[in-house]
C-alpha cells in the first residue's frame, strides 16, 4: 500500500459511520464519505475534522481508495467545513513541537494514549474514554484513565505565557489525530493552538493540531458525568496543586 493510500485510509477513519449518517441527501449523509475538494481532502464525523492539504484531484465525494462514491449526494450538500476552522485572529494559545526530540515525544504520547484507550474499552459500560487537558501556570497537564486507574501526564512545562484553558476530549480523537499527522508528514513541526472561548463556556476550546501537510480540529466533550474517573482524579489533583497540599511530603 502506498503512503498516499495509507493516509486516505486513516482519513476514512474520521468519517461518520453510514448507520449514523443516514441515507438521505441531508448534509449529514455526506459525512460518511471523503470530500475531495480538488485542492485537499476533508473528513469529519462532527467530533473531529481533518484536512489533508495539497492533494490534487477531480472534485468528488469518495472512498479511501480515491474512487467516487455511489451516492445521490453531491459536494454542494457537504457542510462548509471552513466555517469551523480557527482563523488566526481567533486563536488564544499555541505551541510548536519541532525537531527530532519533540517528534519522538509526540510518538510516545500516541503510544501511551493507545494503551490507555485499549484498557478503557474493556468495559464499554463506562462510556467514551476521555482525556482532560488543563493549562495552568507554566504547565500543560493531561489526565486520562479508565475504571480504577487514572494518570496525570505533564505534556509541557516552563511555559512563559499566562494563558489558561481547560477541556475534556474524546481519547480516540487525539489518537487518530496524532496517527494521521505522523503518516501525512509533519514537515519538521507540529503546531497546537486553541480557540478563544466565552467565559460562560464550560466545554473548553476547540483544539487544532497542524503541520504543513495536514490539519486536525478536535471538539471538546460537553457532558462528563460527576463520577467519571478522570474527572474526579483531575479535579482532586488540580485542587491539590492550587492549595499546595500536594507538597505535604516535604513537611
Amino acid at each position: 500500500m502506498t503512503n498516499k493510500q495509507t493516509i486516505l485510509k486513516k482519513m476514512a477513519r474520521l468519517t461518520l459511520p453510514a448507520k449514523e449518517a443516514g441515507s438521505g441527501t441531508f448534509p449529514k449523509a455526506t459525512l460518511q464519505f471523503l470530500n475531495f475538494t480538488g485542492e485537499s481532502v476533508v473528513a469529519t464525523d462532527t467530533h473531529i475534522l481533518a484536512v489533508l492539504k495539497n492533494y490534487k484531484s477531480e472534485p468528488h465525494l469518495g472512498h479511501a481508495d480515491g474512487s467516487p462514491a455511489d451516492t445521490p449526494c453531491s459536494q454542494s450538500d457537504y457542510p462548509d467545513y471552513k466555517r469551523v476552522l480557527i482563523p488566526e485572529d481567533r486563536t488564544d494559545w499555541n505551541h510548536v513541537w519541532q525537531g527530532e526530540t519533540d517528534r519522538y515525544i509526540l510518538y510516545q504520547l500516541k503510544v501511551f494514549l493507545e494503551g490507555v484507550d485499549k484498557a478503557a474499552r474493556k468495559d464499554r459500560s463506562l462510556g467514551v474514554p476521555v482525556l482532560r487537558l488543563h493549562r495552568e501556570q507554566d504547565t500543560l497537564n493531561l489526565y486520562t484513565g479508565c475504571q480504577g486507574l487514572a494518570v496525570k501526564t505533564r505534556i509541557l512545562q516552563d511555559l512563559k505565557d499566562e494563558k489558561v484553558f481547560d477541556g475534556y476530549y474524546a481519547l480516540s480523537c487525539f489518537i487518530k489525530a496524532l496517527d494521521l499527522l505522523s503518516s501525512a508528514g509533519n514537515g519538521g513541526y507540529v503546531e497546537m493552538y486553541t480557540s478563544k472561548t466565552s467565559p460562560r463556556s464550560k466545554a473548553g476550546p476547540l483544539i487544532t493540531l497542524e503541520t504543513p501537510d495536514a490539519l486536525v480540529l478536535i471538539a471538546p466533550v460537553t457532558q462528563i458525568p460527576e463520577n467519571n474517573e478522570v474527572r474526579q482524579y483531575s479535579e482532586d489533583q488540580i485542587q491539590r496543586g492550587r492549595d499546595g497540599s500536594g507538597l505535604d511530603f516535604l513537611d
